[in-house]
């Protein structure tokens, strides 16, 4: 089994809204979904509205926990590095400061210390601050 994550935020309360987050989110899930056969590829989440931080962070554990051949996680919105933490965060809908979303060191942790069982884990952040994530140490 495959499983992946896939969320794009475009609509933020009282920050910048984005525009192609959702577009991209949906053509991910569309080009992860079947092979080029049309055989099924990936079991895939989409999160496109309502993205919280509790919500996001259910999803995560939701997806890092069982066995599974591939786990992929896909997010495009806003990224923030807090200057004070030092750490990066995926911000989400009800984000706000201090509280900005998912921290980068979380979800680096939670992909780090999957099931067991998980054979590979691809990440992928386009966002602000993205590399970040990069520069975090188990």
């Amino acid at each position: 089994m495959k499983k992946a994550l896939v969320v794009g935020i475009d609509d933020y309360p009282g920050v910048h809204k984005l525009h192609g987050c959702v577009n991209d989110a949906n053509r991910i899930k569309e080009v992860l979904s079947s092979n080029a056969d049309h055989t099924p590829n990936f079991e895939i989440r989409t999160l496109t509205n309502g993205v919280t931080a509790t919500c996001l962070d259910n999803a995560l554990r939701s997806l890092f926990e069982g066995e599974s051949e591939i786990v992929l996680f896909y997010f495009a919105g806003h990224g923030v590095l807090d200057e004070q933490s030092g750490n990066g965060y995926l911000v989400t809908q009800d984000g706000s400061h201090p509280n900005w979303g998912i921290s980068s060191s979380f979800l680096i942790d939670l992909a780090n210390n999957a099931h067991p069982r998980i054979k590979s884990t691809v990440v992928i952040l386009d966002c602000c601050h993205s590399g970040h994530a990069g520069e975090i140490t188990p």
